[in-house]
């Protein structure tokens, strides 16, 4: 079982991830922190008083929180376990690799819908490029020009 410490550093980096630029910075910012102590909570900076790592105080934790219009706590909350079960939804036959389980993994925890809906466009485009190439013949592939023409 992951501690406090790690389970807040985990959804650190979930908060670098739903920034546009996905920095610390970019987080610090809109939580109005000193980019600096979060890059130490983040990196395990050793404490110079203590000799241990840095660690997210109850207050930071809230303040993020609020900041990113999170629930209260679910900055102390594993998030990695609703993803597993997502995916295990999905992946019920276990024909998925681990890299395709990682990135249905990832995905879930992509917080807003229209980013969401622009990777799933992206992805989509780039299979239809790929069955395009690998069948540069016949009628799917003239349906395929055909759709892209029409989406433009």
């Amino acid at each position: 079982m992951k501690s406090i410490d790690e389970i807040n550093r985990i959804n650190l980096d979930m908060l670098v991830q739903e920034t546009k630029s996905k920095t610390i910075e970019e987080v610090a910012k809109i939580a109005n922190k000193n980019p600096t102590y979060l890059r130490q909570i983040k990196n395990k900076s050793i404490v110079k008083s203590n000799g241990k790592p840095a660690k997210m105080g109850r207050n930071l934790a809230r303040s993020l929180e609020q900041a990113f219009n999170k629930p209260v706590n679910w900055m102390d909350t594993s998030h990695s376990e609703e993803n597993k079960e997502s995916v295990n939804k999905i992946n019920t036959d276990n024909k998925l690799s681990k890299l395709e389980v990682d990135l249905l993994e990832q995905f879930n925890r992509i917080k807003s819908e229209s980013t969401k809906i622009k990777l799933i466009g992206y992805v989509a485009g780039k299979a239809d490029e790929e069955r395009f190439a690998n069948k540069s013949t016949g009628s799917y592939a003239t349906s395929i020009t055909n759709r892209k023409k029409a989406n433009k």
